[in-house]
């Protein structure tokens, strides 16, 4: 999209490709606002990470402002922005929990597996040594014999 400015035009980020750096800068704010930094510090380091957002969407700082202005002064298609921008993060944050529930349950079926085999080996090493207890019907039948030779 180009606006024309005088003369000048300049390149205009279209709905999309502005949704997609307002998403990454949000994201991007919201996992330094859960550091354990001072104001100024997460502020600094907002500073040094934007670029490597622009660079990611290979677009430049001037590109970006030049675009927030022009949808600042297009309240209709900033609303659009904002509504693209909304939906990616809504739909990152139901994938991020259907992720976070399927890693439950497949520790809880891992768990429940695990429980299974220790009540198996329990079962197991019960029944082995109720073997090793208990004399073979051969031996016994043979020992009942003995015994009633010796009367």
């Amino acid at each position: 999209m180009l606006l024309a400015c005088g003369k000048k035009a300049k390149q205009v980020l279209d709905k999309e490709q502005m949704a997609s750096v307002l998403t990454d800068l949000y994201l991007t704010e919201s996992k330094i606002d859960r550091l354990p930094l001072k104001r100024d510090s997460a502020q600094k380091l907002m500073k040094q990470l934007r670029p490597l957002i622009y660079k990611k969407h290979r677009i430049d700082s001037a590109a970006f402002r030049r675009s927030f202005e022009y949808y600042f002064e297009n309240l209709d298609k900033l609303k659009k922005v904002y509504e693209l921008t909304l939906d990616s993060l809504t739909y990152r944050e139901t994938a991020l929990e259907k992720a976070k529930n399927d890693k439950l349950k497949a520790e809880k079926a891992l768990r429940a597996k695990e429980d299974s085999i220790r009540q198996m080996k329990i079962r197991i090493d019960s029944l082995a040594s109720d073997s090793l207890l208990k004399t073979p019907p051969v031996l016994q039948d043979s020992l009942e014999k003995k015994t009633k030779s010796k009367e």
